[in-house]
């Protein structure tokens, strides 16, 4: 890296209080990206009633509303993996409650998508009940925001291990 760009990362990092997401260019631009809502057009989404989507992570947030759109709007089934049990959150049962109601066909399966075995035998599970797996919809995560300075490499390493090993590990 070039010493500037090093000082333009630093200085950026001293000047944050809270999450920020910050894209540098070999030039030093600096972009934030802006999310915008997407409305797939007919015969963008190649899933059907026929699929079954596999979901990591996705009985909350981000990953569960995405899961609910695309079986909504295409028919697939979902086969949900998630480390929660849905006794004990209230906000997950209600997610799962609420897919259910709208007529979406789901499995929720208790499995951490680090542990290769653990999550063999949820696929398993899940295809079982459902149907072979023909898509998947990676959301998995531990969402912790923290400043940079704040991390150390162990601490990095358990941010990226659902992403990483658990993407790895529902791709084996």
């Amino acid at each position: 890296l070039r010493p500037e760009l090093v000082e333009q990362v630093v200085a950026g990092v001293a000047a944050t209080t809270g999450f920020r997401e910050v894209f540098l260019d070999e030039a030093g631009g600096r972009s934030v990206p802006v999310l915008r809502p997407v409305t797939p057009q007919p015969g963008q989404v190649p899933l059907s009633a026929a699929d079954v989507l596999l979901v990591t992570g996705g009985g909350r947030g981000i990953t569960a509303e995405c899961a609910y759109a695309l079986a909504s709007d295409t028919g697939a089934r979902l086969a949900i993996l998630g480390r929660s049990d849905p006794a004990s959150q209230p906000e997950l049962a209600a997610n799962l409650a609420r897919m259910r109601q709208a007529g979406i066909t789901l499995h929720y399966v208790r499995a951490d998508v680090t542990d290769p075995a653990a999550v063999r035998a949820a696929v398993a599970e899940a295809a079982a009940t459902l149907g072979p797996i023909t898509a998947v919809l990676h959301g998995a995560g531990d969402n912790q925001p923290a400043a940079l300075t704040s991390l150390d490499a162990a601490a990095v390493r358990r941010a990226l291990a659902p992403k990483l090993d658990g993407l790895s590990a529902v791709l084996d």
